[in-house]
């Protein structure tokens, strides 16, 4: 029992790193950010870890064969949209509006879509999880739900309080983030 927390608390750290990233570069992007869009964004990344490894998990117990050819353009579609999103954060950045009201800062789709473009690496953990049982499956998606939660939540308040020392736009070095975690995603396509 011991072996298999273990395992989902490191399994959930490596996961998270994506989730972090972005969270981060959101703390950036929105330096004055409140504490409930802090836990909307640790809550949003935690929940899509949750829910990708079950998908993934329930995908190779029922449809295996129709599943398989989607799975070789998850990591084209993760890369892509945190490149989407990186671009976009730099892109209003520039503009005059506040971040309060942009797309970028405040949106619930772009939440959304952060926390699918992070956590789709997490549908492979269901495939390599297909021999748990139900609970067992449960139990390791929770576990990594929790420790992305901790992490992403963790990760936007280090920024909020470092970024009291910064005087430049951060916002921009965020996009860039985001871009280079988003090229990362397709360069390891063709390693």
């Amino acid at each position: 029992m011991i072996n298999f927390i273990i395992c989902n608390v490191l399994l959930g750290i490596g996961l998270a790193m994506d989730a972090f990233g972005v969270s981060v570069a959101n703390a950036m992007f929105n330096p004055k950010m409140k504490a409930p869009r802090a836990l909307a964004i640790a809550v949003c990344f935690g929940f899509f870890q949750f829910f990708m490894p079950m998908t993934g998990w329930t995908c190779v117990r029922i449809v295996v064969d129709y599943f398989a050819a989607v799975h070789s353009f998850v990591p084209w579609i993760a890369g892509f949209a945190l490149i989407f999103i990186g671009a976009k954060m730099i892109i209003d950045s520039f503009s005059e509006i506040g971040t309060e009201g942009t797309l970028f800062g405040e949106g619930i789709l772009i939440l959304l879509i952060q926390g699918i473009a992070t956590s789709i690496d997490a549908l492979s953990v269901g495939f390599t999880i297909a021999d748990y049982n139900f609970l067992m499956a449960l139990s390791a998606s929770l576990i990594i739900s929790v420790v992305t939660f901790l992490i992403c939540l963790g990760g936007i308040f280090l920024v909020k309080k470092s970024l009291s020392l910064l005087s430049f736009r951060a916002e921009i070095l965020g996009g860039i983030i985001l871009v280079s975690m988003g090229i990362l995603n397709l360069v390891k396509i063709f390693l």
